[in-house]
């Protein structure tokens, strides 16, 4: 099983990704799970960054490990 312990979701500053392009990466590495944070929780809002890593856990449950902020 393959860990990657540091990864961010959303598009913050022009750039990024999101969760079903994320899981497409990560199977195409060979990435089984990932240690997540949200972009807007880490640079604007925390709450509403956390809301939405919580809606991307709860789409992929298997595969992203949630990193609230």
């Amino acid at each position: 099983m393959i860990i990657d312990s540091h990864v961010h979701l959303g598009t913050t500053f022009g750039f990024g990704i999101e969760a079903d392009a994320l899981i497409e990466l990560a199977d195409r590495a060979g990435i089984d799970k990932m240690f997540v944070t949200h972009t807007v929780a880490t640079s604007y809002d925390m709450r509403e960054g956390n809301d939405l890593l919580g809606q991307a856990m709860r789409r992929y449950p298997d595969r992203i490990i949630g990193y609230a902020s």
